[in-house]
């Protein structure tokens, strides 16, 4: 189960580490579809009214500080004093990275196959364009496609963050199907989309946390014995393209296994952050 933090401010809810990433990824990709250089910028740009001069310097609430640093995530109210809204309606196309399903599935949340099926609805029209119909057993109504290898290459040319939500969706998909085919085409098209992800500006930051926890999900599975299979995590970062990145990685992978008090070998790297 993922793990909470309790804030140090009395009041604060605790904070899931799944959304203290979610906040930072979409802090970030605001920053990047904005142009502005800083929480700061942002937040005179989105809140002006907060943010006053004085003698004393500049007088304002950091509430989009927290953000990039994830030390506060943003309440969906779907109203004025939501967050993700206010940054949706000057900068659209941002609040998709927030709401992305995948977010809930790294949380543990098991939605049926039908459910499943329905959140892959709910991404990107051009994801949808490869894996959902119209034209199935009753005309007119979506329903998945038979997948094949042909459209887990179409999810890799898109290179996207909801191509990987895909596969993190379809991933599940296999284990309330109990098919061996489908994992392992959708964990064949998780290793291919890690190298584009890595190098896109949008997930380019904040991929070593991000493909750490997609690896809990997308484990590999091995048959030991008919009818008994066993899973095998197979680590990111041991992949080819990954192992001239770990001075950027190594603090990274250091703060959140420290974080989450998993145990690891990454401590040489605690004291670089």
């Amino acid at each position: 189960m993922p793990k909470f933090l309790t804030s140090k401010k009395p009041g604060r809810p605790p904070r899931n580490l799944i959304d203290v990433l979610r906040t930072q990824l979409w802090f970030h990709v605001l920053k990047l579809h904005s142009g502005l250089p800083s929480a700061y910028a942002i937040e005179k740009a989105l809140e002006p009214h907060l943010v006053r001069i004085t003698a004393d310097g500049v007088n304002r609430p950091r509430k989009w500080d927290s953000y990039e640093h994830g030390t506060r995530v943003p309440k969906r109210s779907h109203d004025r004093s939501d967050a993700v809204e206010l940054a949706e309606r000057h900068f659209p196309g941002t609040a998709s990275w927030f709401d992305n399903p995948l977010w809930e599935i790294l949380k543990g949340a098991k939605p049926d196959r039908w459910a499943l099926q329905r959140l892959l609805q709910t991404l990107s029209p051009a994801v949808i364009d490869v894996l959902i119909t119209t034209e199935g057993a009753i005309k007119g109504q979506a329903e998945l496609v038979q997948l094949t290898h042909e459209h887990f290459d179409c999810l890799v040319a898109l290179g996207t963050f909801d191509a990987l939500a895909a596969v993190a969706i379809l991933t599940k998909l296999s284990e309330e199907t109990a098919s061996h085919e489908l994992r392992d085409m959708a964990l064949d098209c998780y290793a291919r989309l890690q190298p584009i992800l890595a190098d896109a500006p949008e997930t380019s930051v904040h991929y070593p946390e991000l493909f750490t926890y997609i690896d809990k999900v997308c484990q590999y599975w091995v048959m030991v014995s008919p009818g008994k299979r066993m899973n095998v995590h197979v680590f990111w970062h041991g992949q080819e393209w990954a192992r001239d990145r770990i001075s950027h990685f190594g603090p990274k992978l250091a703060l959140l296994y420290r974080a989450h008090e998993w145990g690891n070998g990454w401590e040489e790297w605690g004291n670089t952050t």
